[in-house]
């Protein structure tokens, strides 16, 4: 049997998960605009921003469905299975096929409680790379924003941003972590404290050499249908084999076959 598969190319686009209801959120919202949505538009990548009311599973699902974007970054509650957006909105569940396959081929960074352990569930449906935290994240935060505070969002985005100049899932990695020991050095003893575990809890798993910023392929030259006398890009003859040849490549053609060798017929 054919399949028509769709020539689309993922998004230069990232979506930005910053739900806003409560104080952890209300951090995650403030410095995840300072440190990954203005410096991927400052490179150029586009920004799907689900922020408060706007972070509901249906614009989630709608901005990597529809807007095909190749990343998925930010903050949000959550748990072993579960990544959530504003009011506990659950945006991603290990138990959905559907998120699964929504991820597929795809990389996400959250700063979330326990959704790192997960991270060998995505990847396994088919994710290309993951970085998070297995354990419970916490925020050095006294009064808003506050210094310490801006060091673990810095410290984390700092992988986003490696990744926003063109480096590699493991390069990424290598570079935050210079990030994360420069922002523990920076910090209150309290601050330190905190940091320092943070650190100890981050999870990256898929391809080290996985680049979600990657300008796509320029569009292939036209090519021709091998049964016609027909020519168009890729997906133009993809449609026409679909509309014009699909049915006789799957049930077999009533001319004779002598008859067929005769016209000299070239569909199988």
């Amino acid at each position: 049997m054919i399949r028509i598969l769709p020539l689309r190319f993922q998004s230069l686009q990232v979506v930005s998960v910053r739900p806003d209801f409560e104080t952890a959120t209300k951090y995650g919202a403030y410095w995840t605009l300072r440190y990954l949505n203005q410096p991927a538009e400052a490179a150029g990548v586009g920004v799907v921003d689900l922020n408060k009311e706007a972070c509901t599973k249906e614009n989630f699902d709608d901005a990597i469905l529809n807007k095909n974007a190749v990343m998925v970054g930010g903050c949000g509650h959550g748990n072993q299975t579960t990544f959530t957006g504003q009011n506990y909105d659950e945006l991603l569940n290990t138990g959905s096929g559907s998120d699964a396959e929504l991820l597929r081929g795809r990389g996400g960074s959250f700063l979330s409680c326990e959704f790192g352990a997960s991270a060998e569930h995505w990847i396994n449906w088919g994710m290309k790379g993951f970085y998070g935290y297995d354990e419970t994240v916490y925020i050095p935060a006294s009064s808003f924003p506050n210094h310490d505070a801006e060091l673990l969002f810095k410290a984390h985005y700092a992988f986003d941003g490696a990744l926003l100049v063109g480096k590699t899932w493991g390069e990424a990695w290598d570079d935050s972590d210079d990030v994360w020991i420069a922002c523990m050095k920076q910090a209150t003893p309290y601050g330190q404290r905190i940091l320092l575990y943070d650190y100890e809890i981050r999870v990256r798993a898929g391809d080290d050499n996985f680049k979600p910023y990657v300008e796509p392929p320029p569009p292939p030259d036209d090519i021709v249908c091998p049964w016609l006398d027909f020519e168009g890009t890729p997906l133009e003859v993809q449609n026409h084999v679909k509309t014009t040849h699909a049915k006789y490549l799957v049930e077999p053609c009533i001319i004779p076959q002598p008859w067929r060798e005769w016209l000299k017929c070239k569909i199988p």
